[in-house]
């Protein structure tokens, strides 16, 4: 297929400015608590990179070295959105979409995806395309989440569940230390861990 950057830049901009989740970071140090900060506008992070030119046994290996790369990079968690896209282009009007993410899971990096290049085909093919904004809000989520702190049922579940478990503990650096500016939102691309306690 044929690879248009404006249709791309513009599919991706809709769909950080209808999920209010792509626009998000944190920052760690500033409050008493943590905090998720939602951005109104956020920039799209598009890489194109055009690799036409290069012959297919020099174009795979150089590719994966691309993406081996990709993976040790860290993310700001501080600065919004908490994701970076790249676009190769390949031979035959072919290209390669790679999106880095920190926070998603699998459902909703395939989600996210879907949205995108629906979008985007639609775009090409001169046909309509909408999706509605999500119908819960990111605070709707967060005020769950909070009245879920209180509630003694939802607590013990947890214990009860993580109880086969050692405690962990997550120190947090004062704000003024120059810890705290190495701390504040750097994460690896690579490995998250699937259960916190704290």
């Amino acid at each position: 297929g044929r690879f248009c950057a404006a249709t791309l830049r513009a599919c991706l901009q809709r769909t950080l400015d209808r999920n209010a989740f792509l626009r998000a970071s944190f920052d760690l140090v500033s409050f008493p608590e943590s905090m998720q900060r939602i951005h109104r506008t956020v920039n799209v992070p598009l890489e194109i990179v055009d690799w036409r030119h290069l012959p297919r046994d020099v174009l795979e290996p150089k590719l994966r070295e691309w993406l081996q790369d990709e993976r040790k990079r860290a993310f700001d968690c501080s600065v919004a959105p908490m994701l970076r896209i790249a676009v190769h282009l390949r031979w035959d009007g072919e290209f390669q979409f790679t999106l880095s993410d920190v926070s998603r899971d699998g459902w909703c990096v395939a989600s996210l995806i879907t949205e995108i290049f629906e979008d985007y085909l639609a775009q090409l093919e001169g046909t309509p395309f909408s999706r509605a904004s999500p119908t819960a809000s990111y605070a709707d989520f967060v005020a769950l989440e909070r009245e879920a702190l209180g509630d003694e049922r939802i607590r013990d579940f947890w214990v009860e569940k993580m109880s086969r478990f050692e405690p962990g503990v997550l120190r947090r650096p004062a704000s003024s230390s120059p810890e705290a500016e190495r701390f504040q939102g750097r994460v690896t691309g690579g490995s998250r861990p699937h259960e916190v306690m704290s």
